[in-house]
């Protein structure tokens, strides 16, 4: 096993003393299904009345249900590593969805299991969990090509409906023949926006996210069909759980990643295998993400590495009566890294749950478990017990393998220099928080937030913007919105004004890194590029594994005519995200841009490899092939690129003119009315003039032959 770093407070540190060894020869297989954005009380087995769950319900009368089960975040990446490393995150130190990476030095179960020989895949469904952030260590495959993902500022995730991952998944699963295998599957789809298929939304017409939770359940039910008529093999040791849940307007969040109440904290988990755990149990102690890691190598016979936090759950299981319950950490930091709002600790002993914030909470939730009564003022005597113990973790963990760095002090001042940033009205991010930084004060603007994501998502592109910029009105230093609020304007062709929008935001934003590479971007869009050059090498010399960054670098170095240094920072890029079609796509452009037509073509197939759907990668291969004198399959892959996206205005361009010497006059002329009326002017004015010359000279001897 390969070496790891370990940090570890003694408060932390757990081993199993009860150990089900299980021989070599009968290395049992691992499911590890995780749902992403699903509560715990959606599902019937856990009490819920109106959606129907049999699949997993099934799975949970036969096997073990954990009725008091919690995550340690609330968003979708952290969380998951806390699952698969037994990790808390003030120790692998990721603590958002955005800006982080898992470091190497980490340890994840995939590691562990592989080493102990078993292969090892991941399904994914969302781009929250890509690759580039480093959650592929110890997978042989890591299968999160759900398309492109090059959109800046996107408003939603790129994602893949339960059908295709769990196809995939047992796929690969009826492959592996004999060999012991770990398959973690992750679904994105309770996640917002919520779209079940037909089915589902006509059985759940008012509860669209109660569709999603049904139609889930459907899927995975597929899989278990076959996994339980499979022939001289038994039922993987199989997990089930979610990596937090959803609000749903709950204490004001519509969604979830601010608060830390139970609708998000509260998680399932069910753990299953009849031969192992034949008598179905409903366990009511306090358990945790960390715990799951653990759990499955002391049930697999494998040694638990003492760099895990968590603890095996097998003694709870066997001997519930000697089992003690453990503190159960949590926070919620995305606030405080993307909108400067108060961060947001919290604990959980026993049946007291306490939230560290400017305004402070404590919760009763054997009595409360909604949390609708705030008892911190009535019983400060817990309150101050558990703050303690709270404030200790905290002290005691400071350091962590990795961390979101802000931009560097030499990057800033050089910055300011070059006249991006306005020194004189610089507000650095706030390091203490008052009543009016508490997310409970907050929270409306978090719900104006998503009411305008939702609405450009429903195609109503001025009230999103008008919802946002009513944000900035109110809280001009909320960072997130200048993202989205830039994004909107690019999108509906206010380039300059997206850029001055930006401009404006760093000013308030020193040290936020995705403010200034969103930047760096639209400059580059709006041929600024050495402006962009000058942010993204600041950027990437601080940042040296942010995949998006590094690719529109290369982008900008291909502009610049810096063909070579574009080659090697999209080979550095593909090195952290080798499913990335479109770094693929680039490179290939490169290639193409020196007549290094053989590698080009090299690059295009693996783009369309990885995602089918990418148009530059067809209007480049349509450029080899009309190197090539083959015009046909030119045509044909410059047809294909300007189907999948009507902005490929070269392709666009390129397939009027050979159209046009294949003869081909009628179908030239409807592609060449296509780019008249939709090139930009600006950009493409000499070839739109070329295009109404070519049609006056085609028209006429339409005419003639008629």
């Amino acid at each position: 096993m390969k070496s790891k770093i370990i940090f570890i407070s003694l408060l932390f540190l757990f081993t199993s003393t009860f150990l089900l060894t299980i021989p070599k020869s009968r290395q049992i297989d691992v499911l590890l299904i995780t749902i992403d954005t699903l509560r715990a009380d959606y599902l019937s087995c856990y009490d819920n009345t109106k959606i129907k769950t049999p699949h997993i319900d099934r799975l949970a009368d036969r096997g073990l249900l954990f009725k008091k089960a919690f995550a340690q975040n609330v968003v979708t990446l952290p969380s998951h590593i806390n699952i698969l490393t037994g990790t808390y995150p003030f120790y692998h130190g990721v603590r958002d969805n955005a800006g982080f990476r898992l470091s190497e030095e980490s340890l994840l179960i995939s590691e562990v299991l592989k080493e102990e020989g078993y292969r090892t895949a991941a399904f994914i469904g969302a781009f929250p969990l890509d690759d580039r952030f480093g959650m592929n260590q110890g997978f042989d495959i890591y299968d999160d090509f759900y398309g492109d993902t090059s959109h800046p500022n996107d408003l939603f995730f790129v994602e893949r409906p339960a059908e295709k991952v769990l196809d995939v998944a047992l796929r690969w699963i009826k492959d592996q023949g004999d060999n012991p295998w770990f398959c973690w599957i992750h679904v994105f789809d309770p996640h917002v926006p919520y779209n079940p298929p037909q089915d589902f939304k006509k059985k759940y017409p008012s509860d669209l996210y109660g569709g999603e939770v049904a139609y889930v359940d459907e899927e995975i039910g597929k899989l278990f069909l076959y996994l339980e008529k499979r022939q001289n093999r038994d039922f993987p040791l199989t997990v089930f759980t979610s990596d937090h849940g959803e609000s749903l307007g709950e204490h004001g969040e519509l969604t979830h990643g601010v608060f830390a109440y139970n609708s998000t904290l509260h998680i399932p988990l069910i753990i299953f295998q009849p031969k192992l755990f034949p008598k179905s149990e409903v366990i009511k102690e306090i358990v945790r993400h960390i715990d799951i890691a653990p759990t499955i190598l002391d049930v697999t016979g494998i040694k638990i590495p003492e760099v895990m936090q968590g603890r095996s759950l097998l003694p709870l299981v066997k001997k519930p009566s000697r089992w003690k319950e453990e503190d159960c950490y949590f926070e919620s930091l995305s606030p405080n890294l993307n909108r400067n709002w108060a961060p947001l600790y919290g604990l959980i002993r026993g049946n007291r749950k306490f939230i560290s914030l400017p305004i402070p909470e404590l919760f009763d939730l054997e009595k409360d478990f909604k949390e609708e009564r705030n008892l911190a003022a009535s019983d400060k005597k817990n309150a101050k017990k558990l703050k303690t113990a709270l404030d200790n973790i905290l002290k005691k963990n400071r350091q962590s393998l990795s961390v979101r760095k802000p931009i560097d002090q030499e990057t800033i001042n050089k910055l300011r220099t070059l006249g991006y940033i306005a020194g004189s009205e610089v507000s650095p991010k706030k390091k203490s928080f008052s009543a009016e930084d508490d997310p409970k004060n907050l929270i409306v603007l978090d719900s104006k937030m998503q009411e305008g994501t939702m609405a450009f998502q429903a195609g109503d592109v001025q009230k999103a913007a008008k919802a946002f910029e009513d944000i900035l009105e109110e809280r001009p230093n909320y960072s997130v919105i200048y993202e989205k609020l830039s994004y909107i304007y690019r999108e509906n062709g206010e380039l300059e004004k997206a850029i001055k929008l930006l401009e404006k935001a760093v000013e308030f934003e020193l040290d936020d890194p995705s403010l200034m590479s969103k930047l760096a971007i639209y400059y580059q869009e709006a041929g600024k590029l050495k402006k962009a050059k000058t942010i993204l090498e600041s950027l990437v010399r601080s940042f040296p594994y942010d995949v998006e960054t590094l690719n529109f670098l290369g982008v900008t170095y291909w502009k610049l005519g810096s063909l070579e240094q574009a080659i090697e920072i999209f080979q550095k890029a593909i090195t952290l995200d080798k499913g990335y079609a479109r770094l693929y796509s680039n490179l290939g452009s490169v290639h193409l841009s020196a007549k290094e037509y053989l590698k080009a073509e090299k690059n295009f197939n693996a783009a369309l490899f990885y995602d089918q759907n990418l148009a530059s990668a067809y209007n480049g291969m349509g450029v080899i092939r009309g190197h090539e004198n083959k015009l046909s399959e030119a045509a044909q892959n410059w047809k294909k690129a300007v189907e999948l996206e009507k902005t490929q205005y070269d392709a666009l361009y390129n397939l009027c003119v050979v159209l046009t010497k294949m003869n081909q006059f009628k179908e030239a002329l409807k592609y060449i009315e296509q780019f008249i009326s939709s090139a930009p002017p600006q950009q493409y004015g000499s070839d739109i003039k070329k295009m109404k010359e070519l049609r006056s000279r085609l028209k006429t001897v339409l005419k003639k032959n008629d």
